[in-house]
């Protein structure tokens, strides 16, 4: 049978996320040596802005790796790529003592338009589907997602995000899935907010619609280090 001369071969998806890394890679490098020169010029505030940079990169470049095993075909993938993400972005999972769900993410999410951010789903994806494979499913009724982002108390107050400049729509399609039973606009209202902490991580909360108030006045006297979580919540819904 001859070969249609017009057509486009097919590359192999583990040829094509290997590219993908090498170009994360230069990003990765670019971003490396932005920052390198920034402390050099003595601009030491613009080299931290760029260090959380650096730090997205590489978690992609993690995700993007898992994925390079994944297209490998070996029957283990799916576990072995599991605990490497576990083990190398710690995220925390639970309920506060009110019975509110909540994820604590080890960063602050990427700016918009800063390229894919299929890394954060696969991320979250990871997490929960562990946490839930352990646990109950609880679905949420009409409720609030809030978004609290936490910033490192020595990082620049100017370089804080503006709340519409931050993706996270990853973010919240991989906890609806979870843990909500409709995420459209009649049952689902959004709240953000951004506080100074000890390190840069992003906080997320499902609240119930009658709790509102409540976790508005709590997350005001929240600990430097995050609330402490439960497997289980404590409260019913």
């Amino acid at each position: 049978m001859k070969q249609n001369i017009y057509e486009i071969p097919k590359v192999h998806p583990f040829i094509k996320t290997l590219e993908k890394v090498k170009e994360l890679r230069d990003n990765l490098d670019e971003h490396i040596e932005i920052t390198s020169q920034l402390w050099v010029d003595g601009k030491a505030s613009d080299a931290y802005y760029y260090s959380a940079e650096i730090y997205h990169e590489c978690q992609k470049i993690l995700v993007n790796a898992a994925s390079l095993m994944s297209c490998a075909g070996n029957k283990n993938a799916v576990s072995d790529v599991g605990k490497l993400i576990k083990s190398a972005i710690p995220i925390e999972v639970g309920y506060t003592q009110e019975g509110w769900f909540c994820v604590r993410f080890p960063a602050l999410l990427p700016k918009k338009e800063k390229g894919s951010t299929d890394y954060v789903r696969d991320i979250l994806y990871t997490a929960l589907s562990d946490f839930f494979r352990q646990h109950p499913t609880i679905k949420y009724g009409k409720c609030m997602i809030a978004y609290r982002h936490v910033y490192d108390r020595d990082y620049p107050e100017r370089h804080w995000r503006d709340h519409d400049n931050v993706d996270i729509n990853m973010a919240s399609d991989t906890v609806a899935l979870f843990v909500m039973k409709d995420d459209s606009p009649h049952y689902c209202e959004h709240h953000y907010c951004s506080v100074a902490g000890s390190e840069n991580r992003t906080e997320i909360y499902v609240v119930p619609i009658e709790d509102i108030n409540a976790w508005n006045t709590a997350r005001q006297s929240y600990a430097d280090d995050g609330v402490t979580l439960f497997e289980n919540p404590k409260t019913r819904l």
